[in-house]
């Protein structure tokens, strides 16, 4: 201890370094640098985990693709050129705004890809080839029992009525009818 000159109180010794309790040993900084190595990584990997769960779940929240199956096609009338088919069975009963339909001939489209609705005039025009949709619960969901009327079908050529799942683009039925 020294005395202040002036005033002649006592004075403590000054420290040319900080007491032991505040001096960072090697094994404090090494395990502070393993702490952080470990915890911002891992930190970071459970919010993307949150982050994908919660963004997955918005972006998926559709239902996933059905699976349908149809009757046989028949001839609305002997010799004439329209063609009906029902939905035999789909294992979800959704909105019609869920698919999308079209007519091909052969290989080649002749209309759509296009919305399914209900109604007459679906695909096509009145003139040419056509697809009518009857809602037989008129509920708006595409349901076994739905009636398709392919219209204006020329003969002895090959037509097939593609559905796709709107949400995908994936097809889920396909009607192939032999005029």
């Amino acid at each position: 201890m020294t005395q202040c000159p002036q005033c002649g109180t006592m004075l403590a010794p000054m420290m040319a370094t900080a007491p032991p309790s505040a001096r960072w040993s090697a094994g404090k900084i090494i395990a502070v640098i393993i702490a952080v190595v470990i915890l911002v990584p891992a930190i970071m990997v459970f919010a993307a985990a949150i982050l994908y769960l919660g963004v997955s779940q918005n972006l998926g929240g559709g239902p996933t693709s059905p699976t349908m199956s149809w009757t046989g096609a028949t001839q609305t009338s002997p010799g004439g050129d329209d063609w009906e088919f029902r939905i035999a069975s789909i294992d979800q009963s959704v909105s019609f705004g869920n698919y999308r339909v079209s007519i091909l001939q052969g290989t080649s489209i002749v209309a759509g890809p296009d919305d399914l609705a209900a109604g007459n005039l679906v695909l096509g025009t009145a003139g040419g080839t056509h697809l009518n949709v009857t809602d037989l619960a008129g509920d708006g969901r595409l349901n076994g029992g739905d009636t398709f009327i392919l219209g204006n079908a020329e003969p002895d050529q090959t037509y097939r009525l593609v559905v796709y799942w709107k949400a995908s683009g994936n097809e889920i039925g396909r009607k192939t009818v032999n005029t």
